[in-house]
């Protein structure tokens, strides 16, 4: 007799869990809904922006130079002599009016060839009275005998010899007269020589006199430069020359003194019309009057020697738009910000540019937006947004 056994297999409860689990997760994952797909927002580049103005604008022509005097001069005496007096302020660096008195020459010699002139100029006039007095006689003698000559029917003298009119010695007497009043004037002019005088308004730049010094003509006691009228000669491109208006326009002198500016008015004065031989670029004039009269407004001396910026004022171009010239991009193009937000890299007319600004002519219209940052990457049409808000700006031609 066969007995049969009915053997059951037992299946673990966590791995029947498990196995659930992963049904359900695959069931939801079969079963869920994907949601729509979004295209990302195109935001466009980040840009700064300046809005065009078109306005009149005046051509501002900057350039550089050196301060100098209008005039300069060697003090040098014009008579010889021993020096007995120097002005106490004549030392470098020191200012004078035009007449005050800087040196003087010992003056006894010429007192006395003052002296001596007098006493001829003194001789010369009794010999010409006296000459006029002889002359004066003789011509009444000589119209008394053509009287007598006539009463008597005889016929009258043609002419009388003008030696016994006197009229040579009257002639030699006056000329003696001339030369003794040109001697003493020649006496009294060497005299006041001896008194040397400042020539103008200036300033001492160096001297070398001293009391008891021989010295002549050729003598140089001091240097002395004008202080009533600077120039400066400036060195501007040919392109630049073309936009100077006419002479007399305003022009702006700075200089920078550590980290202050300074800054004196002046004017275009000419055109030097030649090239420099250090600097191969033209040259103009520009000057500045009364520099010391500015110096006290502006607080700082215009010190002769120093190198300066100019400005000079030039003509005035009509309707034409000013934009920073770090916004001229290449081939001279500017980038415009579209009313769509997107970048037209546009051509323009340059007219002028300078250090900082450059003027445009044609190729934009005014309340445009020029972008004025940099883009990686820029094409035409990429999409902008702007950095700066409203989008407004401010360029200035300097």
């Amino acid at each position: 007799m066969v007995t049969l056994f009915n053997n059951k297999v037992r299946i673990p409860t966590p791995f029947l869990v498990l196995l659930g689990g992963l049904i359900l997760m695959a069931a939801l994952i079969l079963l869920r809904q994907r949601p729509p797909q979004q295209q990302p927002a195109q935001l466009g580049a980040l840009v700064e922006v300046i809005e065009v103005e078109q306005k009149d604008e005046t051509i501002i022509i900057a350039g550089s130079g050196r301060v100098e005097p209008r005039y300069e001069v060697s003090i040098t005496p014009q008579v010889p002599g021993i020096v007995t007096w120097v002005s106490p302020d004549l030392a470098a660096g020191g200012y004078f009016s035009k007449g005050d008195v800087l040196v003087k020459v010992e003056e006894k010699d010429y007192q006395y060839s003052v002296d001596q002139a007098k006493s001829s100029l003194a001789q010369a006039e009794y010999s010409y009275e006296s000459a006029k007095a002889q002359a004066r006689i003789a011509r009444e003698e000589w119209n008394a005998v053509q009287k007598q000559r006539r009463l008597s029917g005889l016929d009258t003298l043609n002419s009388a010899d003008p030696l016994a009119l006197h009229e040579p010695q009257l002639k030699q007497a006056e000329a003696g007269l001339m030369s003794a009043k040109a001697t003493l004037d020649q006496a009294l002019l060497n005299l006041s020589r001896t008194t040397i005088r400042a020539p103008f308004n200036g300033r001492i730049r160096s001297q070398s006199a001293s009391p008891g010094q021989y010295v002549s003509q050729s003598t140089i006691l001091a240097q002395m430069y004008t202080t009533d009228l600077f120039e400066i000669e400036v060195g501007l491109t040919l392109e630049d020359i073309q936009w100077l208006d006419e002479v007399g326009s305003p022009a702006e002198i700075t200089m920078t003194v550590g980290d202050k500016e300074f800054s004196w008015n002046g004017y275009y004065f000419s055109n030097v019309g030649a090239i420099g031989e250090s600097i191969r670029v033209p040259r103009v004039i520009v000057r500045v009057d009364d520099p010391l009269d500015q110096t006290h407004k502006t607080g700082h001396e215009l010190t002769v020697g120093s190198y300066v910026t100019v400005k000079i004022t030039g003509q005035t171009l009509k309707d034409v738009v000013t934009i920073p010239r770090s916004a001229v991009r290449d081939d001279n193009t500017v980038w415009v910000m579209t009313g769509e937000n997107t970048l037209d890299i546009r051509p323009v007319e340059i007219i002028f540019t300078n250090r900082d600004d450059a003027v445009v002519g044609d190729g934009l219209e005014h309340g445009e937006l020029i972008v004025t940052s940099s883009i990686s990457g820029s094409a035409q049409g990429m999409k902008l947004r702007k950095a700066n808000g409203n989008g407004t700006g401010e360029a200035n031609n300097e």
